[in-house]
């Protein structure tokens, strides 16, 4: 097996790795290949290990239509580097990972980038509820390796079937090529325990409830289960990474990063204070590859930056709602009006999980302290009634068909 080294040095544009190399798709041709944006900067460092195909492996190689390649990086393409003059060797077989081993500096604080010809890397997620299905839609869509892990039985199974169901819509509208379903869920794997969603994985996206002392709790337990070079990536909508970070044992390699709705490629990524240059550049770049458009704070801040001021609105709204100033229909045709956009605050809020954003509203008057901060009693109420929103068919709006998506609802038609 033929493994490739990369190294971050902290470039500042993103690598897409995929355009590092030429593929070539010809049988054994050997061709230089031509460097990535990241050699441009100076700043990527790459080097290639490896030993000869047995004779065994060629057969091999050739019963199953594979095509190996080694691209040499020539000194002058190499010219500013601060090492270089290496080479990768690249496998690939029907479009499947032949070489998942990265082998790696203990030192960076980088995770190992596997070379297939659609992905970079191992992707586990855990939590497979609202969140983490829509976050295995968009990795899986776009080439990697996902596995989806949640404690609670079952749930993992049920994003696999949404999974199908939500890309099937996708492909019959045209938002993805034909095929995009079966190719997608040909990348996605169910673990029921932990450890084995864990075992190799080069992410962790950890989607669990918003309660400090839960994601403590799982942190803890990866600490003994991931390998030294896996990055740790908390999808908290609120939660600082320094208060998360220690537990995971590697707060070097942990960073948040909190996600938009599905279809929105919005995503805000937070370092903690400990995470290093090489990790935030490489989720950056991974987050990229997937399709997103990173948002990076400079610094971290309880609730990221605009998820603040998303935040400042929802506050407000449901303080409205609890004081019976105005009806949730009437702040979201406020809204709507006002910034001529498809959906409300309440509607959002739906979309989100009544229940996620009491946790949400929660973990602000935890670390606040301040009463004003507390989540409204009725949101307690609604939540036991199991009016959670669009997960359960009711919240603020009944679905599948809510009011505000009918014709009609912004003439305000009952006034």
């Amino acid at each position: 097996m033929y493994v490739g080294t990369w190294t971050r040095f902290g470039f500042t544009s993103a690598v897409d790795v995929r355009h590092a190399v030429r593929v070539a798709r010809d049988g054994d041709l050997r061709r230089r290949a031509p460097v990535a944006r990241g050699f441009r900067a100076g700043r990527l460092r790459m080097h290639g290990v490896g030993g000869r195909r047995s004779e065994h492996e060629g057969k091999q190689e050739r019963a199953h239509g594979a095509v190996w390649m080694k691209d040499s990086v020539t000194a002058r393409q190499c010219s500013g580097l601060p090492s270089c003059g290496a080479s990768v060797r690249h496998w690939r077989n029907a479009g499947s990972v032949r070489d998942v081993g990265v082998s790696r500096p203990r030192q960076q604080s980088v995770f190992a980038l596997h070379f297939s010809t659609d992905t970079m890397t191992l992707v586990t997620i855990i939590g497979a509820g609202t969140m983490g299905r829509r976050l295995a839609f968009d990795f899986a869509r776009t080439g990697s390796p996902v596995r989806l892990h949640d404690a609670t039985p079952g749930v993992a199974d049920a994003a696999v079937a949404w999974l199908r169901t939500t890309m099937t819509a996708w492909e019959s509208e045209g938002r993805v090529p034909a095929g995009a379903t079966d190719a997608a869920l040909a990348n996605v794997s169910v673990c029921e325990a932990l450890a084995e969603a864990a075992n190799g994985a080069d992410v962790i996206l950890e989607n669990v409830p918003e309660r400090l002392a839960l994601k403590r709790t799982l942190f803890a337990q990866l600490s003994t289960m991931l390998p030294d070079h896996t990055v740790i990536v908390s999808n908290t909508s609120s939660l600082p990474g320094s208060v998360m970070a220690d537990a995971s044992g590697r707060a070097d390699r942990f960073i948040n990063a909190n996600f938009s709705h599905l279809g929105e490629a919005k995503v805000e990524v937070m370092p903690n204070p400990a995470t290093s240059a090489g990790t935030r550049h490489a989720v950056v770049a991974l987050l990229r590859a997937a399709g997103f458009i990173p948002i990076v704070l400079q610094q971290e801040q309880f609730g990221y930056a605009g998820n603040r001021v998303w935040r400042a609105v929802k506050k407000e709204v449901l303080r409205q709602l609890a004081a019976g100033t105005a009806t949730a229909e009437d702040l979201d045709r406020s809204w709507m009006l006002d910034w001529d956009v498809p959906i409300g605050p309440c509607g959002l809020m739906d979309s989100i999980g009544l229940d996620v954003v009491r946790d949400i509203e929660q973990s602000y008057a935890d670390a606040s302290g301040d009463p004003a901060d507390r989540p409204p009693a009725f949101l307690d109420a609604m939540i036991a009634d199991g009016k959670l929103g669009v997960k359960s068919g009711a919240g603020f709006y009944a679905y599948p068909d809510p009011a505000f998506r009918r014709a009609g609802f912004l003439d305000n038609p009952d006034e």
